[in-house]
């Protein structure tokens, strides 16, 4: 698949894992306002610390689901496009134990930064002598503009990428093919210099499929790895491709 193809089949996902983000924020920020009829600040955190704690089996249920459709879709892809059949299986090369750990890590991420801001909200509403109330609304505000729109745009963005390559690569390895794989970096001005420079490196010397990208300061499985640095994999649009060796 070009890039082109890649990022239209991404597209769908993207629009998908954001739609999914989006309801699971608003849900979980409606159940914290409504616990606003505490009067006790420090019993309200609780239970608003609770709320979010109580919610993570739902949102691993959540990045299960998505993990398995994005990665299917796209090993199912790459499978057909290198040998011309539909197969492929969540059950070899340890891929659904990867799809299990990957959405418990995920989801352990997610939660301890929307703790942390809850903690602070509470924390600066206490020093500028808030009531429950408002510090209710104010958490109600940040799950509303910032967690249900932008947040759940840069997290689907980030996850889709992830998971879509990480299919592609399981895809091209069920295969049985000798294969060695190239790092395909987006044609844009929003392309990372670190990325277009791998894409230029591994363009030219393509590495086998068990080797890793060397990008910028991070070694990576492919576009994407959450085992990267963060500043390589935040928002990547990049994808891996294959050469027949």
């Amino acid at each position: 698949m070009t890039i082109d193809e890649i990022e239209i089949k991404r597209a769908y996902w993207d629009r998908k894992f954001e739609r999914e983000l989006k309801k699971f924020f608003t849900a979980q920020g409606k159940a914290i306002y409504k616990l606003s009829r505490i009067t006790d600040i420090k019993q309200f955190e609780r239970q608003a610390l609770k709320q979010v704690e109580q919610d993570t089996p739902k949102l691993n249920r959540l990045y299960v689901g998505l993990y398995t459709g994005i990665v299917t879709a796209f090993g199912t892809a790459v499978y057909n496009e290198l040998v011309g059949k539909k197969i492929f299986s969540l059950f070899a090369l340890g891929i659904y134990t990867w799809i299990t750990s990957m959405a418990q890590a995920q989801g352990k991420k997610l939660n301890f930064y929307t703790l942390l801001t809850i903690k602070n909200i509470v924390k600066r509403g206490i020093e500028e002598g808030k009531s429950v109330n408002d510090i209710a609304k104010t958490i109600r505000v940040v799950y509303l503009e910032r967690f249900s729109v932008k947040r759940s745009k840069r997290i689907a963005r980030t996850e889709v990428n992830s998971a879509s390559n990480y299919g592609s690569w399981a895809g091209a390895k069920q295969t049985g093919l000798i294969l060695k794989k190239i790092w395909i970096s987006t044609k844009d001005s929003r392309t990372r210099k670190t990325h277009k420079r791998a894409g230029q490196k591994y363009q030219a010397r393509p590495i086998g499929l068990d080797e890793v990208f060397e990008v910028g300061k991070g070694k990576l499985k492919y576009p994407g790895d959450p085992s990267g640095p963060p500043e390589e994999v935040i928002n990547c649009r990049c994808a891996v491709g294959y050469r027949r060796v």
